[in-house]
C-alpha cells in the first residue's frame, strides 16, 4: 500500500481502548495463527478499494511492534493522545479527523474485536457505498444493525465535530441517510468483550 491515496474507502479500526472486560489487549489476541489485528490486515489485503486505519494508544509499544512486523503503513496509524481513558467516541472522531486529511470519499469505522466477518461482505460493503455515495450504510444480519459503518466523507467531517455523547447517537440523528445492507454474516454482530466470547468465537473456528 502506497503512501498516496490507494482506495476510495478508509477503514477505521478501533484499539484505543483499555480492553478492561477482556483483561488483554484484544488486538493483540492470537486468532488463526496470527493476532487479531494481522487477521483484519490480511483480511483487507483481499479486498480492493479499502485502505486500513487504525487509532491506537500512546506509547503501545507491543501494539506499534506488531503493526510494524506486519507492514500496517505508518501514515495509517493514528494515536488519540488521550486514549485509554476517554469514551470511544474520542478515539472515532480523531481517528476520522485524521483520514479527513486525505482525500477519501468513504470513512468506515470498524471494531478491532470483530473477527468473523468475510471478505465478501467488505466487498459488498465497499460496492454499496460506491453505488449510494450519500447514504450511511450499515450491515445487518437477521435484523440486527451490525458494523462496519460507512460514512460519506460529508457525513464523516460532521462526526469529526459532533458534541454528543456516543456513535449510536450521531447515526440515530441523522437516520434519515441510513441504509442498512443484508448480509449473510454473522460476523458484523458478533464481537468479543470478555474471555469467555473471545472462546467462543475461537469454538467457531
Amino acid at each position: 500500500m502506497n503512501a498516496t491515496i490507494s482506495s476510495p474507502m478508509a477503514l477505521l479500526f478501533l484499539a484505543a481502548g483499555a480492553s478492561r472486560r477482556m483483561g488483554r489487549d484484544k488486538a493483540l489476541l492470537p486468532w488463526q495463527g496470527k493476532t487479531v489485528v494481522a487477521h483484519h490486515y490480511s483480511l483487507l489485503e483481499q479486498v480492493e478499494g479499502i485502505d486500513p486505519w487504525i487509532v491506537t494508544r500512546p506509547i503501545d509499544v507491543a501494539l506499534t511492534t506488531e503493526l510494524e512486523s506486519i507492514g500496517w503503513p505508518g501514515h495509517q496509524r493514528i494515536i488519540n493522545p488521550s486514549a485509554p481513558d476517554c469514551e470511544m467516541l474520542l478515539s472515532i472522531q480523531c481517528g476520522v479527523a485524521g483520514i479527513l486529511k486525505h482525500p477519501y470519499s468513504t470513512v468506515g469505522i470498524a471494531l478491532i474485536d470483530q473477527v468473523l466477518i468475510q471478505p465478501p461482505t467488505f466487498e459488498a460493503l465497499a460496492n454499496e457505498a460506491e453505488r449510494n455515495p450519500q447514504s450511511i450504510l450499515q450491515p445487518s444480519f437477521n435484523g440486527r444493525r451490525g458494523h462496519p459503518v460507512l460514512l460519506p466523507r460529508s457525513v464523516a467531517e460532521q462526526l469529526a465535530g459532533f458534541q454528543g455523547p456516543t456513535l449510536k447517537h450521531f447515526l440515530e440523528e441523522h437516520n434519515n441517510q441510513r441504509s442498512l445492507l443484508k448480509v449473510d454474516d454473522r460476523g458484523v454482530v458478533t464481537d468479543m468483550d470478555t474471555p469467555a466470547a473471545y472462546r467462543e468465537q475461537l469454538s467457531r473456528l
